[in-house]
């Protein structure tokens, strides 16, 4: 067996005890689960559906707890001194997450199958199979969330900064969302797009949340015609599976060129504080409704002015400045058309 092989069975064994209690937690959920809309006062059941945030949430999580290890600097330059490349470390935590992620999801589905044929709420025209076909559908999209948080953690230099990142990011998509419907009602009124619906980002690839959608629902009716024949091969699957193989080739190529001294200190990724703290303080405030432009152009500067003191440097840069007025004329430009 070669060193690698060696490490991703050492790293996975390590973590066998998370994959439990995640599976152990998925598994309570699902089982209190239901197919109803509405959720009933006297009783423990919840929708099925909601299952998609918890796992979007997991895969939140599992990114973070991948990649944490690698924000300490002295176990970093222990890793590097071993005979492991950094793709081979950074591909070891990476796919552990994955693995993880499928095996909770997919053991949830089977507990979605047996509560269903217990409860046998919707009939004998019920497929119990279809309890498992679910968890298949919402893999793909929670897999995606998992690969873009993991891009997104690993450019913050230590794990406050990465959590910071992944929270920062959700109500960018947000953001970008509100910003998009803006637009499609002025020049295109009668459109019509999925929503994100929530913060799990499974409404962003249509083709599998129409179908989970079907899955989910009371209408008996739609489980008879409810098959994988139905997960249409859309645009946005496509591009979202594209932008998932960015992800992981970026994550590769970041940790590779990652400087060990740099690990602890203060992030300075373009992409981090520089873009989407000024960017997100906007973000906060239009899924808010403020109509006020003076108040989120306040928020907006003081933001900014923020992250130059989180920098401990007070030498503003081209870069920032560029940043800071395509903030302000993007929020313009959303307040006239809003």
């Amino acid at each position: 067996m070669n060193t690698g092989m060696r490490y991703f069975t050492y790293h996975f064994k390590k973590t066998i005890i998370r994959l439990i209690v995640l599976m152990v937690f998925v598994s309570l959920f699902a089982f209190y689960s239901t197919v109803e809309r509405v959720i009933r006062a006297d009783e423990s059941y919840v929708e099925f559906a909601f299952l998609t945030i918890i796992i979007g949430g997991i895969s939140y999580l599992l990114a973070a707890l991948e990649l944490s290890p690698f924000k300490n600097r002295r176990n970093l330059d222990l890793w590097l001194s071993s005979p492991l490349s950094r793709t081979q470390l950074v591909l070891t935590n990476v796919i552990n997450g994955a693995i993880h992620l499928t095996v909770t999801t997919l053991f949830a589905g089977i507990i979605v199958m047996i509560r269903m044929t217990l409860l046998n709420t919707v009939g004998a025209s019920f497929n119990p199979a279809h309890g498992l076909l679910y968890s298949l559908i919402i893999l793909p999209p929670a897999m995606l969330i998992y690969v873009i948080a993991c891009a997104i953690f690993v450019i913050g230099n230590s794990n406050a900064d990465g959590a910071l990142f992944l929270g920062l990011q959700s109500l960018f998509v947000l953001w970008c969302n509100d910003a998009f419907e803006n637009l499609i009602y002025v020049f295109a009124p009668n459109a019509r797009f999925p929503r994100l619906g929530d913060m799990s980002w499974f409404a962003m690839i249509s083709g599998f949340s129409n179908l989970a959608s079907q899955i989910s629902s009371g209408n008996t009716h739609r489980y008879e015609y409810v098959s994988l024949n139905h997960l249409k091969l859309t645009v946005a699957t496509v591009f979202w599976t594209v932008i998932a193989i960015i992800a992981v080739v970026f994550i590769i190529r970041y940790f590779n060129r990652l400087k060990p001294e740099k690990v602890g200190g203060v992030s300075d990724c373009f992409w981090g504080f520089r873009f989407l703290l000024p960017a997100c303080g906007y973000s906060l405030l239009l899924l808010a409704g403020d109509a006020v432009i003076i108040v989120p152009l306040l928020i907006l500067i003081g933001m900014f002015l923020m992250y130059v003191f989180f920098r401990k440097s007070f030498k503003i840069k081209l870069p920032d400045i560029i940043c800071l007025g395509v903030g302000v004329l993007l929020m313009i430009i959303m307040q006239i058309l809003g």
